[in-house]
């Protein structure tokens, strides 16, 4: 064993959620899976539960519209599971130095609490990706993507086999509590061969779907549990107005940085095929931060002021940017 590992791992273009950011890290350092990778999370959707008012915004595709964030449906991304035992509990750190060690990144759910640097006061479950790890100091170097913001920190040892001891116990079918060894997969055997084989003109069909209306253009649709679906320009119009109303609690910017999210994706992938106008890019990319700073903002004062809702104008006029800037940019491809 080597006193000192990191494996190879990117910034992530998205990590709004966990497994995103842990998806987009370990496959971005490699060319053959980008265009996979961007390809099937060029759209975004914004789904809104009317009877419970919760609402989230996702990124997407047409090939895999939600159960691409599932391991099992990216050809390119080779995993194993750890299934729960008071064992594993008790061999955590063994087990993940030995799978660092085989060129394994590992992905699991701690308790925030008791991890030193996070300052938490209260249980706080999430799941973090480690990427590697150093023996002289005994720390784990671990990936956290919590609150819509990527981070990387060292984990002491002691701190991430308490942190994950002190996790959930796992029901049946949830994935809390498990522990997930992934790589990059170099072979290509998958059923569904046409989303590994993604050619530039492919790509451009896709993006120009943003403003073409790929998704049911200019409308919604309403899934059996009773959650409406909006996707793509439509989202920006559905978040504006669930702002004005109220419906949105403004305290969570989760769903912003999703948006931008879906702007880095954009932008990442127009550059890698060579496409589209530079300086709209740029303009969607500033803008798309702004939206997001602004967001931060009422969330950090809804917060102070103890508060669940707000409308923001503001706000509403940065979404509204961001979704022109988009418009002019797809059409310059």
């Amino acid at each position: 064993m080597m006193k000192r590992k990191i494996l190879e791992a990117s910034v992530p273009s998205a990590d709004c959620y966990s497994k995103l950011g842990a998806v987009f890290s370990i496959l971005l350092p490699h060319v053959r899976a980008r265009p996979w990778l961007y390809y099937n999370f060029t759209h975004i959707v914004y789904f809104y539960e009317e009877l419970s008012r919760h609402s989230w915004v996702d990124l997407c595709s047409e090939v895999f519209p939600v159960f691409v964030h599932e391991w099992e449906a990216c050809p390119f991304l080779e995993f194993n599971t750890y299934l729960y035992s008071d064992k594993l509990r008790a061999e955590i750190v063994r087990v993940v130095l030995s799978e660092i060690d085989r060129g394994q990144f590992i992905y699991l759910t701690v308790n925030r609490r008791f991890i030193d640097e996070l300052n938490e006061k209260e249980d706080f479950i999430h799941d973090m990706l480690i990427v590697g790890y150093d023996l002289t100091d005994r720390k784990f170097l671990c990936r956290d993507f919590f609150n819509s913001k990527y981070s990387e920190l060292w984990i002491p040892f002691e701190e991430l086999w308490e942190a994950f001891r002190n996790s959930p116990v796992p029901g049946q079918n949830d994935p809390l509590g498990k522990v997930y060894a992934l790589r990059y997969r170099e072979n290509e055997t998958f059923p569904i061969v046409r989303t590994m084989s993604i050619t530039k003109e492919l790509a451009v069909r896709n993006m120009k779907r943003i403003v073409d209306g790929g998704f049911n253009a200019g409308g919604s649709l309403l899934n059996a549990n009773g959650t409406e679906s909006f996707y793509d320009l439509n989202v920006y119009r559905k978040l504006a107005d669930h702002i004005r109303s109220g419906v949105l609690d403004l305290s969570d910017i989760r769903p912003f940085y999703a948006v931008k999210n879906h702007i880095k994706i954009v932008s990442d992938q127009s550059a890698f095929w060579e496409i589209g106008d530079e300086e709209k890019r740029e303009i969607m990319k500033r803008n798309a931060e702004a939206m997001c700073y602004q967001s931060l903002k009422m969330s950090l004062r809804l917060r102070k002021e103890k508060g669940g809702t707000a409308g923001d104008e503001k706000l509403v006029s940065l979404l509204n940017e961001v979704r022109q800037s988009e418009y002019k940019f797809i059409r310059s491809i």
